[in-house]
């Protein structure tokens, strides 16, 4: 059989282990309490909160453990025309929101892209900022860094393989 945790706030208790504090960290919660494993459907949407409205692919896949969840997925949008070629790209989508820490940021791997409007060299990243379910999709374009990817860049048929690790709320 399984054991079943009922009453909420009641977990494997981690507290008699080893304290952080002799290397400087401090715990903020010893009792594993949550776990679960699924999918989510991936989007792709504006600022204003418009979504693509069609898509090759759409896949997303999370694991959460305690605070800490892990996804991945596969986006290709079939068409932008929704959302307008200069707004800017986000992944929308994500089963929880990112904890709500002030430079609480979590950073965002795009390992693949395809259908891209960019120069040879460039790369896409990303990052989920605190207390949202998007992230924003940057690009590797400018000298200082990054700028926020916008939708013509992407293109009608572009997509990418994504992997992120963050805190949940």
């Amino acid at each position: 059989g399984n054991l079943v945790i009922g009453t909420a706030g009641k977990g494997i208790d981690f507290s008699a282990q080893t304290a952080t504090s002799a290397s400087g960290a401090s715990a903020n919660a010893e009792i594993l309490n949550h776990y679960e494993q699924g999918t989510f459907t991936a989007t792709l949407v504006n600022t204003s909160g418009t979504q693509v409205n069609a898509y090759t692919a759409q896949t997303g896949f999370y694991v959460r453990i305690g605070a800490r969840v892990q996804a991945h997925g596969y986006i290709i949008a079939n068409g932008i025309s929704s959302v307008g070629g200069g707004e800017v790209c986000q992944l929308g989508g994500f089963p929880f929101a990112a904890v709500n820490v002030t430079n609480g940021h979590a950073s965002m791997n795009i390992g693949y892209a395809e259908g891209l409007n960019i120069t040879a060299g460039q790369n896409l990243g990303g990052f989920i900022s605190p207390n949202q379910t998007v992230a924003h999709v940057t690009l590797f374009d400018v000298t200082t860094g990054t700028s926020n990817l916008i939708f013509s860049e992407l293109s009608a048929d572009g997509g990418f393989m994504f992997s992120v690790s963050y805190n949940a709320v």
